[in-house]
């Protein structure tokens, strides 16, 4: 009891060095929440399919590897993104996978994701409809037919649409190509933001025939083939060169 009398005596004796040291001890704890919430402060990008352009096609080559038939696996995915994170960014990167069947006991128990950069398209998607014609958007390509290039900037809660094109830039041959089940095949979307952080995502996207998929772009599956040229090399040399090791 004596001691719970002599420490509110000091306390009234030493008031104001108590308020400082409770004033100093709720700075602090102010101080350290803000710095909390603002490193916790993120973009965070939230990619999804909507009607349209959104398909995984193999375009046949007439590019021969040792006497067998090569194609060149071709992704196109008509996005919505969104930002539902905390703070803004940006976009820097977009890239593509696929998974293709193992072709040894090692390679089954391994991670066979098959990742494709994002690639030029030669041309805007589009599609006739009626009288009119529907011209796609791209996320991040700048378009022939409006001039202009999309944003990949996003404030927080902002959703930009648009096309990301995808397409192997080495041929493959025999088994090396999608799995496909259900029509659907597993493609794993990754967005790299300016910071670096990667965002993931898994979707299912609809085989189509080349002819389909030409039915939004002629120049399906050629930006490759048209761009692909080693000086010193003739065409075939050069086209077996970027041949990696399939399965039959």
């Amino acid at each position: 009891m004596n001691y719970f009398n002599e420490w509110i005596n000091w306390c009234d004796t030493h008031s104001g060095f108590l308020s400082l040291v409770l004033f100093l001890i709720t700075l602090l704890i102010g101080w350290l929440g803000g710095f909390f919430k603002y490193i916790g402060q993120k973009p965070k990008f939230t990619p999804s399919l909507i009607q349209g352009p959104s398909f995984v096609t193999i375009v046949p080559s007439d590019t021969k590897f040792e006497g067998r038939s090569t194609h060149r696996v071709v992704i196109s995915l008509y996005l919505s993104i969104a930002n539902t994170g905390s703070a803004a960014g940006s976009i820097f990167s977009i890239s593509a996978a696929y998974k293709f069947p193992p072709t040894s006991l090692k390679e089954f128990f391994k991670s066979r994701w098959n990742f494709i950069k994002e690639t030029v398209a030669l041309s805007d998607f589009s599609r006739q409809i009626g009288d009119h014609v529907k011209v796609y958007p791209f996320i991040r390509q700048k378009s022939f037919f409006f001039d202009s290039k999309g944003s990949t900037y996003f404030r927080v809660g902002e959703i930009h649409n648009g096309i990301t094109y995808f397409e192997n830039e080495n041929l493959a041959y025999g088994s090396h190509r999608p799995i496909v089940k259900n029509g659907l095949i597993k493609i794993k979307l990754k967005i790299i933001d300016s910071f670096g952080r990667q965002h993931i995502k898994v979707i299912p996207v609809p085989e189509v025939s080349v002819e389909a998929a030409r039915l939004y772009s002629k120049h399906i599956g050629n930006t490759h083939s048209s761009s692909a040229s080693i000086p010193g090399m003739s065409p075939e040399t050069a086209a077996s060169k970027s041949i990696p090791s399939g399965a039959l």
